[in-house]
């Protein structure tokens, strides 16, 4: 399908017939790296918020998507109940590592920042 209530669907945008269906089953989702000019590259980061579950036991944070001004607070992936240090669990490592580039101070610098894809879940 192609639309969804008007809106363009993202599994029908990225379906491939060589790649993995991207997912969107927990808050961060990186599309898996593939080979591009320079390099292996991520084409994007998929990243999902619930908002009906902020302020609950399981989601005391409430994540902030301000798209009219540019700008997201996003908590990220690290639950109560993790037991690995705080930025390693898998989603928040590829956010902390996608960081430096786009944190370029040129464009030059910037332009191979994989994108992020942000969803509120509904």
């Amino acid at each position: 399908m192609a639309f969804i209530d008007g809106h363009p669907n993202i599994h029908h945008v990225t379906a491939s017939e060589r790649l993995a269906q991207i997912q969107l089953s927990k808050g961060i989702n990186p599309i898996a790296k593939i080979k591009a000019p320079g390099g292996p590259r991520r084409p994007g980061i998929l990243i999902r918020s619930s908002p009906w579950k902020a302020g609950t036991a399981e989601t005391p944070w409430h994540d902030v998507f301000d798209l009219d001004n540019g700008r997201i607070l996003y908590f990220g992936d690290h639950r109560v109940d993790h037991t690995v240090p705080v930025g390693t669990t898998q989603g928040n490592a590829v956010l902390l590592e996608a960081l430096e580039e786009h944190q370029g101070l040129t464009a030059e610098q910037r332009a191979p920042a994989v994108p992020l894809l942000v969803f509120a879940a509904v």
